[in-house]
């Protein structure tokens, strides 16, 4: 799959951080993603979300959830926008 960091099962190990009235965290179910890297500007990912639909689709897949979206690198530790980096995860499941 395009962009993933792995094509097997992935464990995610991290440490929360502390919540607050703007900050909550929650986990999500594991889920079967097509995946995708958008480097640039958010207002740019249109194309990044198209790429990863026609993908799916094109390869025997139907959409299963919401996109999930995680900010990899941005203004707070990259001095261009041209370095941010963000991955767009689509859940899908196989057609049939």
């Amino acid at each position: 799959m395009p962009g993933c960091a792995s094509k097997g099962a992935l464990e995610a190990h991290f440490r929360r951080g502390a919540e607050n009235e703007r900050i909550r965290f929650r986990e999500l179910p594991a889920a079967k993603a097509v995946c995708v890297y958008h480097h640039g500007a958010y207002e740019l990912m249109d194309e990044a979300y198209a790429y990863v639909v026609n993908y799916a689709h094109a390869n025997g897949y139907r959409i299963s959830g919401l996109p999930r979206v995680s900010c990899l690198d941005g203004v707070w530790n990259r001095s261009t926008v041209e370095e941010w980096l963000t991955e767009i995860q689509l859940p899908v499941e196989r057609n049939g």
